[in-house]
């Protein structure tokens, strides 16, 4: 199985984080981001894509893979394109 996965990182100030953290997962169609576990104070899973499976080596077809794994990344930079827009605020708050 092959999938993609973002992470918020841990940091000093764990509520500057949560608040941006819920900024970003507000809307999981804005930036295609959601919660998919419960917050911790180190590493919080934001999204997870599957972008291929395959039940055998037989049916891997490492082309397709790697083409599906580069509009992933497109897609999300484009999607994460507005992430240092919409957090902005969040950060003259606490600043």
């Amino acid at each position: 199985m092959c999938r993609t996965y973002i992470y918020a990182s841990p940091t000093t100030k764990p509520d500057i984080r949560s608040a941006i953290i819920n900024r970003l997962i507000q809307s999981p169609e804005e930036f295609g981001l959601s919660r998919n576990e419960n917050f911790k104070d180190d590493w919080t899973k934001i999204s997870t894509r599957t972008l291929a499976k395959w039940s055998g080596i037989n049916d891997l077809n490492e082309e397709a893979i790697v083409q599906k794994v580069i509009i992933d990344i497109k897609d999300r930079l484009e999607l994460l394109k507005q992430v240092p827009q919409a957090i902005k605020p969040i950060l003259d708050t606490f600043n």
